[in-house]
This record gives C-alpha cells, structure tokens and sequence, in this order.
C-alpha cells in the first residue's frame, strides 16, 4: 500500500461490511375448488339468526364457504371485518352470519399519524495529525519585539499553516513545481530555492496545523513557542511509504 505524508505517518481508515436484512416470509393462502367444513351443515342448510364459527380449511376460499351456508362472500367478509376479502388461511374462524344479524357497516381504518424521525448523519471519518516538532531556532534578530517565522515548502502542492494563539494567524505557500515526493526518507537539508514566506507573530505559545492540497496527505499538529526577537525556521516535505 502507497502511504503518503509531510513527513512520516500512518493514516489508519476502517470499513464496515454492509448487513441485509431480510424479513421473514409471510404466510401464503391455499386456493382450491371445494371447501371442506368443519362442522357439517344439513343437506339444504337453513339460515339461522345467529352466527355460526367456521373454521377455514385448507382449499378453501370465502366464495365457496358463502355458497355452503347460503350467504355471500361480501356478508362474510363484512361480518368478520377482514382487511382483504381474497385473504383467508386454514385455521382461521370466520362468523357465518344467519338471518336477522346485523352486518356491520364497513369503515376505513383511520391511520395513524406518524412522526418523521430524521436519520442520524453518519460519522465524519476523523484523521489524526502527525506531530508537528517545534520550529528551528535560528538565533536573535530585530523584529520589534515579535517572533519571525521562515517557512519553506519543499512539496509540489499548496502548503497551508493556521495558527492559534496570542493572534489567529493563517499563511499559505504557493506550490513548488520542481519539488517532489520523496520515497522513504527525506533530504537531510532543505534544498534551496524553494517557495518560502517570512512573517512575524506576537509572542506566545501557539496550537499549529499544516496541511497541504492534496488529498490522502495526512496533516501535522503541534505546539510551538515562540519567542520576541527571535527567528524560527521550518521546511516541510512529503515522504511516500510503502506497506
């Protein structure tokens, strides 16, 4: 694996493997021609004014059940309140309304009101920075009591510092066309002639980041002090590693 960074650094990244989720079957009807009751009506069966309990067998179907006992598959199904009239399964108890019962009068399910829940974003993958080391001190210098800062970019790539401190202070390095990534390890030196920016901060102690604009080039964090009067130098490089 090709592994890149300003300097050294392992970038770790996780993947999860998507689960499916299948739902259980749900049971399917029998059809079949002639049904067989469980109780057995009379040769011409008479209606009576009260209900009589069926219970489904399998083949059965509610117009066939109807034609047994006399009545109609919509009386049936009126009666039993059932969701689909084509949907029975063996095992079910239906009420075969006689005469003199009073059918109920068919009513829509009012739904019930539901709550839009929005989704939980998914997690931001974080990267964590390399440590940044602290700046070069390269002696005293005139510099009204501030702290001066030299920083070279030896990267073929925008190089960007923020910092965070006595003062909010961002700086960006313009590309080196002529640099490269270095494979391993790095130059002992910093070579000359590189893009390079000089500016100066108040005194104090500062949190550092330095990124450049490449994608998968992980970022350096760091504390730095720095001190008035005093010149600081630091040169930043890319190194690929091979794992």
């Amino acid at each position: 694996m090709r592994k890149e960074v300003i300097a050294l650094l392992v970038l770790l990244s996780a993947c999860a493997a998507p689960v499916r989720l299948t739902p259980a079957p749900s049971p399917t009807p029998t059809l079949g021609a002639s049904p067989t009751p469980l109780l057995l009506p009379s040769p011409s069966p008479t209606p009576s004014p009260t209900p009589i309990i069926y219970v489904v067998q399998p083949g059965d179907t509610l117009a066939g059940i109807a034609a047994l006992y006399g009545t109609t598959a919509e009386a049936i199904c009126a009666f039993n309140e059932l969701e689909d009239c084509e949907l029975i399964f063996p095992g079910d108890e239906l009420l075969i309304p006689g005469e003199g019962v009073v059918l109920p009068s068919p009513t829509k399910p009012v739904p019930s009101p539901t709550v839009a829940t929005p989704e939980a974003p998914l997690p931001t993958p974080t990267e964590e920075a390399a440590p940044l080391p602290p700046p070069q001190d390269m002696g005293p210098v005139s510099a009204e009591g501030n702290a001066e800062l030299e920083i070279d970019n030896d990267t073929p790539y925008m190089l960007t510092l923020e910092f965070q401190g006595a003062t909010s202070h961002t700086v960006s390095i313009e590309r080196c066309p002529e640099c490269k990534e270095y494979s391993l390890v790095g130059p002992i030196f910093c070579p000359s002639g590189r893009p390079r920016v000089t500016f100066r901060l108040p005194p104090g102690t500062y949190e550092v980041t330095a990124r450049v604009d490449k994608p998968g080039v992980t970022s350096f964090a760091g504390t730095w002090e720095l001190a008035g009067d005093r010149k600081y130098g630091h040169c930043f490089y890319i190194v690929t590693e091979f794992r």
